[in-house]
């Protein structure tokens, strides 16, 4: 069992099932398996049969079986070094050096196993050896208590609680560090916490009785809050989502750790001795939860990550659990088209009027990829045609010149996903890769788009506005050159990417360097992003003005050093102040307000530039003098060009931090009352809600 549960975190977290994943379900999952029996078999008998030869610690025939666990001990130690590197590490510094899957699982596999075997030997092997001269260390049952305790701390922060408070650092190889010291000292907390609440449900007499066992129980505890916390990710999508970072994070860890107790609880009370009629270990407990658990923890990895949770219904409106599961038409050969190629879809039909209809699956064409969204958000234009549209959707009788389609349509363009079918000619790309769609529709005729401009191209259109699709949907088919490997990045990250690069796109446009102050106007989402991007860029100072509170406060998250309100400072005045009379090199319009145009103009150094990044719902008044008397430039930023890459790499780096934005994950069915609907009477407090389509 143990070497199975390893071959799984080797194959699936450390490799991504790379090989596998050519496969499609159910034979995927049963090959997965098959796999993992036969590898357990083999080194379970090449340690026993083979390697028990040679070293007596590891025979067959050592009483109690002893040997077979004391290889298998290894598993113990070799769990938590390759969980990490996935879980916490995100498989730095592997994919930094431009290495993709299988290299960077075997890297990682090779790197980690020195480390591994040192662990073993000087924690593990020295306290189940017949040879040890010395004794061991700390005996066998306070390194499996403490050392699954810090597995806990590896899989409740990695996991639960989406890698924080480790992703704070800045930097991956930061966050790699601080993820490795910070894991130990809170697993090494959570085992005498961890201890205390065993003592106190197995009651004194018995804790008298085991004597130094109860050392293990922590162990034994751990296993069944971990595998609560694996099975609470996948299949309740690691809810709560909606109640802001640390309440969710705090909610999770609450309900996972009481389910854990629960399960610890009728595990020794009731079913170990009535239903297992496992031996007694100490006054009415009977058995042990630790192997038992772990059997459970192993089946659930083969089913939800191997198999993909494979014949569980999935309904379009439901939250899917699991990101890499098979594509729901695997089996469409076998079975009427009709009704195989259909699929849920928020569609846009007028103001307040949003619907889940049932629509044809988009077909992959030669040159295009098809992908199956797993998260997209809500944004602000979506917001707009939701309450006065359609505004840049095809009104009725007035179709988009690239599309041909009018409202209703598919809304959606922020949004990331899995890449489930190839067409003819893309040979560059795999079944399985993270991708996140740029969601142009372009002619590729025009001026602009020949020159390499086509965010401006004469009959621009956009995925999830102008039709051909969108990504509240379950999938979308779109050209090769719009698709953007997310390498290592997660999904939900991948959604972040496109506001992301309309704030990158607006920061290189002005020419802001490192050394240099910026003001953002205005902290709603695409002003939040663009104080983050500023940030990571390398602004020495960023200063933003907004007169909320809330999104005051989340400026500072983002990366402001100074945050203006403009309702009780005088705006000119402080920013002099504090650039000592110099304004700033760029700023940055990100409210649509002329009086807030007219405060970035004139906080503008002279010869410096103001960024409209605002799109406008009426026209602008500018005083031209403004501009004139100090020589400043005033620049418009649509969207992003050949952005994306570099927006994908900033975020790999650690150098913004995308789950900062995400206030809220939703699935299809409640896109109205808890998507568009929260955003419009409680715009304050949210910056991004995330829909899952499928």
């Amino acid at each position: 069992m143990f070497w199975a549960l390893l071959f799984v975190v080797w194959s699936g977290f450390n490799l991504e099932f790379f090989g596998f994943d050519r496969l499609r379900q159910p034979l995927r999952g049963a090959a997965i398996t098959a796999s993992a029996v036969v590898f357990s078999v083999g080194v379970t008998y090449a340690f026993a049969v083979g390697f028990g030869h040679l070293d007596a610690d590891f025979t067959a025939s050592r009483e109690g079986v002893l040997g077979y666990s004391t290889a298998a001990l290894f598993v113990l130690f070799a769990f938590s070094t390759w969980v990490l590197a996935v879980v916490n590490w995100s498989h730095w510094p592997w994919p930094d050096m431009g290495l993709k899957q299988p290299l960077i699982g075997l890297c990682e596999i090779a790197f980690l196993m020195l480390p591994t075997l040192i662990l073993y030997a000087v924690l593990g092997l020295p306290a189940v050896s017949t040879q040890t001269l010395a004794g061991p260390i700390l005996g066998l049952n306070t390194p499996l208590g403490w050392y699954y305790s810090i597995i806990v701390a590896i899989v409740v922060t990695g996991l639960t609680m989406e890698n924080w408070p480790w992703r704070q650092a800045t930097g991956r190889g930061r966050t790699a560090l601080f993820s490795l010291v910070g894991n130990v000292g809170l697993g090494s907390l959570l085992y005498f916490v961890l201890l205390e609440i065993c003592k106190l449900i197995i009651g004194t007499a018995a804790v008298a009785e085991l004597g130094d066992a109860i050392h293990q129980f922590p162990a034994q505890l751990g296993v069944c809050w971990v595998a609560w916390m694996i099975a609470w990710a996948n299949a309740f999508d690691n809810k709560p989502t909606k109640l802001g970072l640390a309440a969710n994070l705090a909610v999770r860890v609450a309900v996972t750790l009481t389910l854990g107790i629960l399960t610890f609880i009728a595990y020794y009370r009731f079913a170990a001795g009535t239903l297992l009629h496992e031996p007694v270990v100490a006054g009415n407990l009977h058995g042990n939860a630790l192997g038992f658990m772990d059997w459970f923890a192993l089946v659930t990895l083969l089913y939800v990550v191997g198999f993909g949770s494979y014949g569980l219904p999935k309904p379009a409106v439901k939250m899917d659990s699991e990101s890499q599961a098979a594509p729901r038409h695997a089996a469409a050969k076998s079975t009427p088209p009709a009704r195989e190629l259909r699929m849920k879809a928020a569609r846009f039909y007028g103001p307040g009027d949003i619907r889940i209809d049932d629509v044809a699956e988009p077909a992959t064409r030669p040159g295009t990829v098809k992908v199956e969204v797993e998260w997209c958000g809500i944004c602000g234009t979506d917001l707009h045609e939701y309450l006065e549209g359609p505004i840049f959707a095809p009104g009725k009788g007035t179709p988009h010149p690239l599309t041909g389609e009018t409202v209703p349509i598919t809304l959606g363009h922020e949004f990331a996903g899995v890449v489930r079918e190839l067409g003819d000619g893309v040979d560059d790309l795999r079944v399985g890769d993270r991708v996140v769609v740029e969601p142009y529709l372009v002619c590729g005729r025009c001026d602009p788009c020949l020159r390499g401009m086509y965010n401006v191209c004469q009959s621009l259109g956009f995925v999830g506005l102008s039709g051909g699709g969108g990504g509240f949907s379950q999938f979308v088919v779109a050209e090769r050159r719009w698709i953007h490997p997310l390498g290592e990045l997660g999904t939900d990250v991948g959604a972040l990417i496109e506001p992301l690069a309309v704030a990158y796109h607006a920061v290189r446009l002005s020419g802001a360097r490192p050394g240099d102050t910026a003001i953002v106007f205005g902290a709603g989402p695409i002003g939040l992003v663009t104080t983050a991007v500023l940030r990571a860029v390398g602004t020495e100072s960023v200063i933003v003005v907004e007169p909320a509170d809330v999104r005051k406060a989340k400026a500072v998250v983002a990366g402001a050093d100074h945050v203006l309100d403009p309702t009780t400072t005088d705006i000119a005045t402080a920013v002099s102040e504090l650039t000592k009379g110099r304004n700033a090199d760029a700023t940055f319009e990100c409210a649509g307000i002329d009086a807030v145009l007219k405060a970035a103009i004139l906080c503008t150094r002279a010869g410096g530039t103001c960024m409209n990044v605002a799109v406008w719902g009426h026209e602008a008044k500018v005083a031209l003098n403004d501009l004139v008397f100090r020589e400043v430039k005033v620049l418009g930023s649509l969207a992003y060009a050949n952005d994306h890459p570099a927006t994908i790499a900033m975020a790999a780096s650690g150098r913004v931090d995308p789950y900062q934005f995400i206030t809220g994950r939703i699935g299809l069915a409640d896109i109205v009352t808890s998507g568009f609907d929260e955003l419009v009477n409680n715009k304050e407090e949210n910056v991004k809600i995330l829909v899952r389509p499928h």
